[in-house]
């Protein structure tokens, strides 16, 4: 027993040592002052947000002398960033009083973090060395190697990066990313309309598609059913479905209303839509009410041979070997529901992640590649790699997550790694830090730390 403690405590010592050296073969100390270079992270997609409860030092600061700085290259450079205000009731507003609060959200790109440095290299500001800053840690948890840092200064006359991420035209319902732009088109359906990607300006989309089966009654009487697509549903919302994003910045812009919201980001777009599918009334028909019955949303490409996306190949958690888009049908399992679904084509392609809440109902897999018109079709008429999810006897409130990735050039199969992005955010950890010789709690260095946790099973070590 007393080797196998003395064995461990041995080990321990060792991979702290390696963590102590590998720290310190990266830290530069010239001219007194510690540096470290940042290892990149290789997660270019996903947003690091912090909320303003981890900068309890700004707290009440006004969010226009906030300004994220990042050392790069021996130079300070400024961050693309924002703080979007939450109001008592987590929604996102536009302008609630100006100042950080414990729910807002400081959201910027793990790609523009830079290098660490101790805490008394400051940027050349003098307003800003007489507040305190944020030395702020990114983590890629899927590899905790991967390391950057940025610091959040306090000074209005520190100049802010002109780099954008995303921009959004809400006369014509489009959002312009690094990585794809989508059109919607409310007047005349729900859903995304067209969507380009990596710069071209071919659109690759037909539309998004939306069928459903409902049933009519008077009063309590059944009297006939009716199918209902994108545009026909139109008659039946009482809300408007125009998009508005009262927010928009350098890194994402967020918006919507009761049951639809969106969060669109350089190279990925999320969708929270809640929808009722319980018995209802007919909007301005007096007593007349509708059920759904089947329900079904997908998203449908144009031919790819015709768009430059040939050859496109679709993939899902139960297709990882793929089929090719090309207009001839093809078995997709409809069950089990897929985790993900992947176009992967010549221009780009993207991941979805859909989650449903609903309080009853059969959720499957809908997959159509067909290329042959049908008139009853809305759109182009055909199908190329219709994919979505379909859902029977429905009842409540339906609730639909989707989180799209989109992704550069042709890849194959990205779906598990997708996932795992998803499945785990990259980590922020933030610590104040007081110019020397300036009055605070005191001044705090930070060295890069690497967690390497050990988990014993029940092996055991012999004497």
């Amino acid at each position: 027993m007393h080797k196998r403690m003395m064995l461990l405590g041995i080990l321990t010592v060792a991979v702290l040592m390696l963590v102590w050296q590998g720290a310190l073969a990266a830290t530069n100390f010239a001219n007194g002052e510690a540096t470290a270079v940042a290892t990149p992270i290789t997660r270019v997609h996903d947003p690091v947000v912090i909320t303003g409860s981890q900068l309890s030092a700004f707290q009440g600061a006004p969010l226009a002398d906030l300004v994220l700085y990042a050392y790069v290259a021996a130079t300070w450079q400024a961050v693309p960033f924002q703080i979007d205000e939450v109001d008592a009731d987590d929604n996102f507003v536009a302008l609630e009083d100006g100042v950080l609060d414990g729910n807002d959200q400081l959201a910027f790109m793990p790609m523009d973090a830079g290098g660490w440095v101790s805490a008394t290299t400051w940027v050349s500001d003098v307003t800003a060395v007489a507040y305190p800053r944020y030395a702020i840690t990114v983590t890629n948890p899927l590899s905790p190697t991967e390391m950057g840092w940025v610091y959040l200064y306090r000074s209005p006359t520190l100049p802010r990066a002109a780099t954008q991420y995303i921009a959004w035209d809400e006369a014509a319902q489009m959002v312009t990313a690094v990585s794809y732009t989508l059109r919607f088109d409310p007047q005349n359906f729900l859903g995304v309309a067209d969507m380009t990607l990596n710069g071209t300006a071919v659109d690759v989309l037909d539309r998004q598609k939306l069928r459903a089966t409902a049933t009519i009654y008077v009063g309590p009487f059944p009297i006939g059913t009716q199918q209902i697509n994108e545009e026909s549903i139109l008659d039946f919302l009482t809300e408007p479905v125009t998009i508005t994003l009262p927010i928009v910045g350098p890194v994402r812009a967020v918006g919507g209303n009761v049951t639809q919201q969106f969060t669109l980001y350089g190279a990925r777009a999320d969708f929270a839509i809640s929808i009722p599918v319980g018995r209802q009334d007919v909007p301005g028909v007096p007593n007349t009410s509708f059920t759904i019955d089947a329900l079904r949303s997908s998203l449908d490409l144009l031919e790819p041979t015709a768009t430059g996306m040939a050859p496109t190949t679709y993939y899902d958690s139960n297709t990882p070997a793929g089929v090719p888009v090309d207009g001839s049908p093809d078995a997709v399992p409809s069950t089990p529901l897929a985790n993900w679904q992947q176009f992967d084509g010549a221009l780009g392609g993207f991941v979805m992640l859909t989650d449903i809440g609903l309080d009853s109902g059969t959720v499957t897999n809908f997959y159509l590649d067909n290329g042959n018109f049908n008139a009853d079709d809305t759109g182009d008429g055909r199908s190329f790699g219709d994919t979505g999810f379909a859902i029977t006897d429905p009842d409540g409130i339906l609730d639909i997550w989707q989180t799209i990735y989109f992704l550069r050039g042709s890849q194959g199969n990205q779906g598990t790694m997708v996932t795992a992005w998803a499945a785990n955010p990259l980590t922020a950890v933030t610590g104040a830090q007081w110019f020397e010789g300036v009055e605070g709690p005191g001044t705090a260095v930070y060295l890069p730390l690497i967690t390497i946790q050990v988990e014993l099973g029940t092996e055991k070590i012999t004497d």
